[in-house]
């Protein structure tokens, strides 16, 4: 029966009755009767709401298989592409057999993808049902073959050496077995491996060649186990864990790198006896209060390289030997590091930082001949390093502060033996004879003192070696090792008590200074100065010389160039003996005539040079450093010359100071630097070129005088000025590069007849580029500036064919400004400005008569400010179109035209007219009552300059109309005149038309009746060179 509606069955000696899809209230059903109630289920796969294919498929009740799939071991079809079983399944789900009491049959239903099942049981009745299954997104997948499986271990177990199974994001509850050489891969810490059990690890490896990357791991009591393995790297993972992070047990070659171990306690990574050759690197051990220890090693040859211990109970716990520390952070752990044990030993522990743990590093229990090399300790709660009955500790190049040093124990702290022995010609010795003792012992002997350790090499140096410097014995108190050198040349030999924790300077005394003339050798400079004879050459060889130089005598002292060092020895309070050097007083004072010096470094002086009174001077190829005041000073010496120096300090002085009556001084190819003022000239004559004058607190260059000439220099980074001119009545400032300077650049104070050519200025900084206050014929031209100049109170001045671009400014009162105007009678043409916020600003206040004209404006932010009360301010042939002007000011732009008139015959002389604008007469001919000249023989006038725009108190401007009248060949004619910019305009003037008739019949003189003509001159031919057609008629 199929699909009834019935309200009773009723079943008498009726066998395997089958209804289908049928209702019923009652079934009366006798003992030789059954009743079988059935319908059919359709099965719908899909994934994401996709239907999915070729899924297996199993159904089966308590007695029988309905379908079966191949991998269920059936020979149904797998789903379809619509994801269906591709037919319906018939089932039975209520039985009556011999009893009208119905025993319901449950069916099952389960399908299979990849390594994921689900098992779901029909609740089908006399409803057709569907049974759907959404299969879940697999998180796991063999990158090699493209496989996806919903298990790590299933993924792990089917793969092949070298695969890669890459595990979503997502946690993933399973512990895991790694027997095949794979790669493990997570998509960082959003890959989470659970396992909540005591009983393993969450993953355990035991074979070689296996990475495990990006994976983050939480675990009960074990997160990783590496056994029997080689070459394991594991990488970028976050490792969470009660008690255990990584161990490690007989394997060799395991790399843990850039991961995190944040453990409660046991260990986070234990390297066990039988694991060797490990690399721990870029890893970060943290949040382990109680933890035992971060890093746990009981193998031999472990590196442990750039890791960050933190909050560690031991940082670095160490049983082992030839392992290699470096490059770690140990911070606010119980003990940064402890070795304990005789196997403790030959462990390298250098370059680690140390802070805020309660022991920086401790040393027990029989370990031995440990180092530690190039460690900060700092901030230890109790001590930086405790060493317990530990001996042969070495320590070099370590920074701390509390030690303690328990009976049984010692520590040698070693120094680089670093020793040069100079003479005084040189800083290199050659082939000098050295013994180094420490009480009795020898540790360094050449030939001579019965060794075989070589002599002084050519730069006066041996090979360095550690030597012992202290010992803590027994004590937190060390004791200094004594140390003799003993140097020997030739016939000279000394012996030296000294300190390797610094370089050991040693010098052999030499004589390194010749008159030339005589050969007399001496071992003093000046020694040889007192002896010489005017005329006389010094030379002076390589070596550094603790003297003042006095020089009385026309000489010629040279020396060997920068090896040649004239100075003060600071180490040693600035004295030295014989003669006595005294660093309050100048390296060279020069009182005589004609002296030549050439070719030293002078240093740590008051003053390097002095010359007083002293004429024809020259001073060439020498090095100023670090005086306490001037560089050089000049008075009253004429005809210095100064090449080639380099003068530098941080001083308070000046690098070079020239005073009155030291007229016609040179100097050049000089720099000078660090000084409170570059340079300051107060004399006359004075020429400066190729100076460089640069990070001076004041200026760089400092000129009151007359006729001074700067070119070819530098000057930037000085705090002022570049260069500051005051009360200079002449001079010139050519060709310079004037650059980043604190205030202006130039500065210019009550000063006269100065030229500024050529020269680059500018500041990233702003400011102004030439600042002029009270100061007159100035002319400045061909410059290129990124500053501004300002003629302030300053009147006459010329400003003419520079170029003024990115000039914004931002930091002080128009700094963006182009030119800033506040004077009379200046000139300024022919400038290009271009990116700029102002191109000219004319402050308030009255300047008059001041010239603007041929300047070319590019971008501008505004082409002029005008606030000035001043008159007769003159515009010619600039274009001016953004404005700001105050209302009680007034200006007029002034463009020049250039005239000429033409026919077509050629040029028209002798035009009458008349130029206007309005009511007013500009330019009048005799015709039209004035008296200017009419149109020359060219057909031109004069150039003529027209008003044509008129600010008043306004920023937009009155236009002015301008016509010209004109009467030539007897008509009159009137024209606009364009004076919008300057420009040459021609005007074609009319001519009348012109007859030209070859004959009149019956007109014109008669020979024969004698009658006059008719038409006077008709019998004349009227064609001349200016005659372009005739009409005839």
């Amino acid at each position: 029966m199929n699909d009834q509606e019935v309200g009773t069955y009723d079943l008498e000696n009726s066998k395997r009755i089958s209804v289908y899809q049928s209702s019923y209230d009652y079934v009366i059903c006798d003992s030789d009767s059954s009743l079988y109630l059935k319908n059919w289920i359709n099965i719908n796969v899909s994934r994401d709401d996709v239907p999915l294919n070729d899924v297996d498929v199993k159904v089966w009740d308590s007695n029988n298989i309905l379908y079966s799939t191949d991998y269920f071991g059936g020979t149904n079809s797998k789903t379809d592409s619509q994801g269906k079983v591709p037919e319906d399944i018939e089932l039975t789900y209520r039985v009556f057999n011999g009893s009208s009491t119905a025993i319901d049959n449950v069916t099952k239903i389960k399908i299979r993808v990849g390594d994921w099942f689900k098992t779901e049981t029909s609740e089908t009745d006399e409803t057709r049902v569907d049974i759907d299954f959404d299969v879940p997104v697999f998180r796991i997948i063999n990158q090699d073959t493209s496989v996806e499986y919903n298990y790590i271990q299933r993924a792990i177990d089917n793969a092949s050496a070298g695969d890669t199974i890459f595990l979503s994001s997502g946690e993933y509850n399973e512990p895991i077995d790694i027997t095949e050489e794979i790669i493990l891969k997570g998509n960082g810490i959003s890959t989470v491996i659970v396992v909540d059990t005591s009983s393993r690890p969450a993953i355990k490896v035991s074979e070689d060649s296996v990475a495990i990357e990006n994976l983050k791991i939480i675990s009960y009591m074990y997160g990783m186990s590496v056994n029997n393995s080689k070459d394991t790297v594991i990488s970028n993972i976050k490792l969470v864990s009660d008690f255990y992070g990584i161990t490690v047990s007989n394997s060799s070659g395991l790399i843990v790198n850039n991961s995190t171990f944040d453990l409660d306690f046991g260990y986070g990574i234990s390297l066990l006896t039988g694991s060797t050759d490990a690399l721990i690197r870029d890893n970060t051990f943290r949040n382990g209060t109680g933890v035992m220890a971060c890093l746990d090693s009981h193998e031999n040859g472990a590196q442990i390289i750039n890791n960050t211990f933190d909050n560690c109970d031991i940082g670095w716990m160490v049983w082992s030997s030839n392992n290699i520390f470096r490059d770690n952070t140990l911070k606010d752990n119980e003990y940064g590091i402890k070795l304990y044990g005789n196997e403790s030993y030959n462990n390298m522990i250098r370059d680690n930082t140390f802070d805020d743990n309660e022991y920086g590093l401790a040393i027990l229990s029989d370990a031995y001949d440990n180092s530690l090399f190039n460690n900060v300790f700092s901030d230890s709660d109790n001590y930086d390093i405790w060493l317990q009955a530990s001996y042969d500790t070495v320590s070099y190049n370590n920074t701390f502060s509390d030690i303690i040093v328990q009976f049984g124990a010692n520590m040698w702290v070693k120094v680089d033996f670093d020793l040069t022995v100079f003479d005084n010609s040189s800083i290199t010795f050659l082939d000098a004879d050295v013994e180094v003792k420490q009480d009795d012992l020898v540790v360094y002997s050449s030939p001579y003192f019965g060794g075989s350790d070589p002599k002084t090499n050519s730069y006066g140096t041996i090979d360095p070696f550690l030597i012992n410097y202290k010992e803590y014995n027994d004590s937190s108190t060390p004791s200094i090792i004594p140390t003799y050198v003993t140097i020997r040349s030739y016939d000279w030999e000394e012996t030296f008590t000294s300190d390797p924790s610094s370089t050991i300077s040693i010098t052999v005394p030499d004589f390194r200074v010749q008159n030339i003339e005589t050969g007399i050798l001496t071992y003093y400079i000046q020694t040889a100065i007192d002896d010489a004879s005017p005329g006389d050459t010094i030379s002076v060889w390589s070596g550094t010389y603790y003297e003042n130089i006095e020089i009385t005598e026309e000489i010629i002292l040279i020396g060997n160039g920068t090896s040649t060092v004239i100075t003060v020895d600071v180490s040693d309070s600035g004295l030295g003996s014989p003669p006595i050097v005294n660093s309050s007083r100048e390296g060279i004072n020069i009182t005589t005539d004609n002296v030549e010096i050439r070719d030293f470094i002078l240093s740590n002086f008051s003053i390097g040079i002095k010359i007083f009174g002293a004429d024809d001077v020259y001073l060439s190829n020498i090095q100023i450093i670090d005086v306490d005041s001037d560089g050089i000073q000049v008075s009253g010496s004429e005809n210095v010359e100064i090449m080639g120096l380099h003068i530098e300090s941080s001083s308070d002085g000046i690098g070079i100071s020239v005073m009155s009556g030291s007229d016609n001084f040179v100097m050049s190819d000089t720099v000078i630097t660090g000084f409170e003022n570059g340079i300051f000239v107060n004399t006359a004559g004075v020429s400066l070129e190729n100076i460089t004058a640069i990070d001076n607190d004041n200026y760089g260059c400092y000129v009151v005088g007359t006729n001074i000439e700067i070119s070819d220099s530098t000057f930037t980074d000085n705090g002022i000025n570049g260069i500051r001119l005051t009360s200079l009545t002449s001079g010139t400032l050519t060709s310079n590069t004037i650059s980043d300077n604190g205030n202006a650049e130039v500065r210019i104070i009550s000063s006269f007849n100065i030229e500024i050519e050529s020269n680059s200025i500018s500041d990233p900084s702003d400011g102004y580029g030439i600042h002029s206050t009270s100061s007159d014929n100035l002319n400045i031209h061909d410059n290129n500036l990124n500053l501004s100049i300002w003629l302030s109170n300053s009147d006459f001045n010329t400003i003419t064919s520079n170029i003024f671009s990115e000039i914004n400014g931002g930091s002080i009162t128009y700094d963006n400004a182009a030119i800033i105007i506040d004077g009379s009678n200046n000139t300024i043409s022919d400038n290009e400005i271009d990116d700029v916020g102002i191109a000219f600003a004319f402050l308030s206040g009255s300047s008059n008569y001041n010239m603007v004209e041929n300047n070319t404006l590019g971008s501008t932010g505004y082409d002029i400010e005008y606030y000035t009360s001043g008159t007769n301010n003159t515009f010619i042939n600039t274009e001016i179109g953004i404005v700001d002007i105050d209302e009680d000011s007034y200006f007029e732009l002034v463009n020049f035209i250039d005239i000429e008139m033409l026919t077509v015959n050629g040029p028209a002389e002798d035009v009458e007219l008349e130029i206007s604008q309005g009511a007013l007469s500009i330019y009048s001919t005799d015709r039209y009552d004035g008296s200017e000249e009419k149109t020359d023989d060219n057909g031109r006038l004069v150039r003529l300059f027209i008003v044509s725009e008129i600010y008043d108190g306004v920023w937009v401007p009155e236009y002015i109309d301008t016509f010209i009248t004109y009467y030539y060949d007897g008509a009159e004619y009137t024209s606009e005149i364009d004076t919008s910019n300057s420009h040459s305009e021609k005007i074609w003037v009319n001519l009348r038309p012109i007859s030209d008739i070859d004959e009149i019949h019956g007109i014109g003189d008669n020979t024969q009746t004698g009658v006059e003509e008719a038409v006077k001159g008709a019998d004349q031919n009227l064609l001349d060179d200016y005659t372009l057609s005739l009409i005839h008629i």
